[in-house]
């Protein structure tokens, strides 16, 4: 791979992190705070309903998901970050092939070409 092509990635995957960081810390706060304010001693007149429980317990747990998704993505772009300053960067894991340029754009993370991606069901 050409210098020119590494320091692009390299930038892109810079900048990607930079984005994810913000939604990451968000929704690690989110996360470790109820939503309904149980915890922070804030006095209420309002009567407990069992449907605010569940919908505090629902967008705990999707903010969990969101959480550990965002979490795998930032470890992913910080071990192609890796790769990059090695030459594994753009190489299969699998088959050893390079990566298309046009997947590198899509996903510069991406540690599999296509055809390895879809028979390991990994996208």
């Amino acid at each position: 791979m050409k210098p020119v092509d590494k320091d692009r990635y390299r930038r892109a995957l810079q900048s990607l992190l930079e984005r994810m960081r913000p939604d990451a810390d968000s929704m690690n706060a989110q996360t470790r705070f109820s939503v309904s304010g149980e915890g922070t001693q804030e006095l209420s007149n309002a009567p407990f309903h069992l449907g605010d429980r569940g919908t505090d317990e629902f967008l705990f747990d999707m903010n969990t998901v969101l959480l550990e998704n965002e979490e795998y993505l930032v470890n992913e772009v910080r071990a192609a970050l890796v790769r990059l300053q090695g030459d594994s960067f753009g190489s299969c894991e699998q088959c050893g092939r390079a990566i298309p340029k046009a997947r590198l754009e899509a996903i510069p993370y991406a540690r599999f070409c296509v055809g390895c991606a879809d028979a390991a069901g990994s996208g």
